[in-house]
């Protein structure tokens, strides 16, 4: 199969699930057992330029996906076109709310609901929050990020909004996200124990 084309106290999630997915060792003791495997590439022109990010995707018989990049931004770039194979709607939903768009897309939803949350999050500041955690980053830690948004447009690019399975698949509000989406998606996991529990009231 080839395929072409917060704060810091946040971070540690995606990192933890790079460092799983990367894992030598595991990578290893899983090989004999892969039932498939692919390289996905996103190229900075169409002139056939030398791919910005190149990632080796390759998955268990238990369908587990193990990604072998030679840099950062490549390792967040293969794990969220794996991620986004198997949860793309998933990551969609979150950053639909992040956004605040809800509303604009789902209706005002039972009870509100929907209004509810989009004026919450915009009282929350949460794209705010996640611009001043964005430029205090290290360099390494923005090269992750970035491919990682990188890695789950490509996978939309390649397979198209309508053919996406799950509940999002051909839905409006599937669309490419940026880094400051899934900065402020970070920011939203950091106020689970706090701000985000207000937000229905």
């Amino acid at each position: 199969m080839t395929r072409r084309g917060a704060s810091r106290s946040s971070c540690p999630l995606l990192c933890l699930a790079l460092l799983a997915a990367c894992s030598s060792n595991d990578a290893k003791q899983d090989s004999d057992s892969a039932s498939e495997s692919g390289t996905a590439s996103e190229s900075g022109t169409e002139t056939g330029a030398p791919a910005k990010y190149q990632a080796t995707i390759r998955r268990t018989a238990h369908g587990v996906a193990h990604i072998r990049a030679a840099d950062l931004g490549s390792a967040g770039f293969g794990q969220a076109y794996a991620f986004a194979q198997d949860h793309a709607c998933v990551l969609a939903d979150q950053i639909l709310k992040v956004r605040s768009e809800r509303a604009k897309f789902l209706g005002r939803g039972p009870a509100d609901r929907h209004v509810n949350s989009d004026f919450a999050y915009l009282s929350l500041d949460v794209k705010g929050r996640a611009e001043a955690a964005l430029a205090v980053q290290s360099a390494d830690i923005v090269a992750l990020i970035d491919g990682y948004a990188a890695g789950y447009n490509q996978y939309l690019a390649d397979t198209g909004v309508d053919k996406v399975p799950g509940s999002c698949g051909g839905q409006p509000w599937l669309r490419p996200i940026s880094t400051l989406d899934l900065f402020a998606y970070y920011v939203d996991l950091g106020l689970l124990a706090s701000g985000n529990a207000l937000v229905d009231y």
